[in-house]
């Protein structure tokens, strides 16, 4: 659902009549940049993750549009993609995940044409609670759970957790019965 929301906030921002080229770091799976891709704009896209940067390329050539639109990056270290050459650039939920936010906005600024627009969505530990990845993890242990003095306790909560974020235990599944 935020998702949708963030390409609704793309659309209205945009309007339908023009011709865009946008730029998404951190585009995952490229759900949006198929969306924008399918309104005739031009795209393109990073992801610090080989796995999305593979979906997203998937995509893209199944609608005959060049996959290597789509690059793995790593922001901070900067993008292989050419600088003044895009109306828009995009990043949500990138933020959080940066050691070096300063390096992220100098990149974007570099990306984008003389008055593009540079829109970001800023995830915060309330956003960890609604989805289950590392930032859910860590604000279980390290701010809901800090107080906890029973180590064990601790320590299987963490393999309760890690199991889900491997993949190997079901949202729904009961800690009790592990």
């Amino acid at each position: 659902a935020l998702r949708r929301d963030h390409e609704q906030k793309t659309w209205a921002y945009a309007g339908a009549e023009r011709q865009w080229s946008v730029y998404e770091i951190g585009c995952g799976e490229g759900t949006p940049l198929l969306r924008m891709r399918e309104r005739g704009w031009a795209v393109g896209g990073c992801d610090l993750s080989p796995a999305m940067v593979e979906l997203a390329r998937d995509k893209l050539h199944a609608v005959m549009y060049d996959p290597e639109a789509v690059q793995w990056c790593d922001v901070e270290l900067g993008v292989d993609a050419p600088g003044d050459a895009w109306n828009v650039v995009i990043a949500t939920g990138v933020l959080p995940h940066l050691t070096r936010p300063a390096a992220f906005f100098e990149e974007a600024h570099r990306l984008l044409r003389p008055g593009g627009t540079l829109l970001v969505e800023f995830r915060n530990r309330l956003f960890a609670l609604t989805t289950f990845n590392e930032y859910t993890r860590s604000f279980f242990l390290n701010v809901l759970w800090a107080d906890v003095t029973n180590r064990l306790l601790a320590a299987r909560a963490a393999f309760f957790l890690d199991l889900r974020l491997l993949g190997q235990l079901p949202l729904e599944a009961d800690p009790a019965h592990i």
